[in-house]
């Protein structure tokens, strides 16, 4: 038998690109971690509650990682296809304010003792939005609600999601509010709807040309007696990106 070596993890999640992150967003709070040789033999498995550093004793070899933070339970030992493949749920209809759902998977190679971070990344976006009515435009219109719509239930832990039926989405709760000013911060599971660059200005970014389930904050309210409904659609530009990306801001 090939000698064991000493093997020691460390893990972390840093900051959200392209801003700094409060520390809510940086929170571990359980570790599933998988470790799979490269050769086909045992594959490792443990459950990491409260989190810590963590040595192994593993053969020398290569071995691919995959971790995920904060699924809250041991998901017990599983096939790295079935692991490949493993979503997150999160209820849009539910304020949830436990820490956001992680990911890991990087090649591991163990030639002698050895120390491996491990940077996790979260599954979820986060949206800061705010709106303001304009003090002239305030004297004829009035905000009757906030409304998030195409929020995603489940993402894929590894690889790129995007939600693809009407099951896969759902609507937030409206807000109802009548406030001029505005501010409110979501975190969303990743969806990546792709882009229309038929699109060539801002206003064109809209309900006719947008993805089926591209994800939307919609305002409604009145404007001298007319109903009206604004809507944003979220994306990585104004015009012709409808990609809600995993840990971006």
């Amino acid at each position: 038998t090939t000698q064991a070596q000493q093997i020691t993890m460390t893990f972390k999640c840093g900051e959200m690109s392209p801003t700094r992150t409060a520390s809510s967003d940086t929170r571990i709070d359980n570790i599933n971690l998988y470790l799979f040789p490269v050769n086909g033999d045992p594959a490792r498995h443990i459950y990491i509650a409260p989190v810590r550093s963590v040595v192994l004793e593993l053969p020398k070899g290569d071995y691919a990682l995959y971790a995920i933070a904060n699924l809250g339970s041991d998901a017990g030992d599983r096939a790295q296809d079935f692991v490949r493949t493993l979503h997150v749920e999160r209820n849009p209809l539910a304020s949830d304010d436990s820490p956001v759902p992680m990911s890991a998977q990087q090649a591991v190679a163990v030639r002698g003792d050895t120390q491996i971070a491990v940077s996790l990344v979260r599954v979820v976006a986060k949206v800061n939005f705010s709106y303001s009515v304009a003090a002239d435009f305030a004297k004829s219109f009035r905000v009757k609600s906030v409304q998030l719509h195409n929020v995603p239930r489940s993402a894929i832990l590894f690889g790129s999601s995007r939600a693809d039926n009407a099951g896969a989405v759902a609507d937030m709760a409206p807000v109802e509010t009548s406030a001029t000013t505005y501010t409110a911060t979501y975190y969303l599971l990743e969806n990546r709807q792709g882009k229309n660059i038929s699109i060539n200005e801002q206003q064109q970014k809209n309900e006719t040309r947008a993805p089926q389930y591209a994800t939307y904050i919609a305002i409604t309210g009145e404007a001298d007696g007319i109903k009206v409904m604004y809507r944003i659609y979220l994306g990585e530009n104004n015009t012709t990106d409808f990609n809600v990306t995993r840990n971006r801001v």
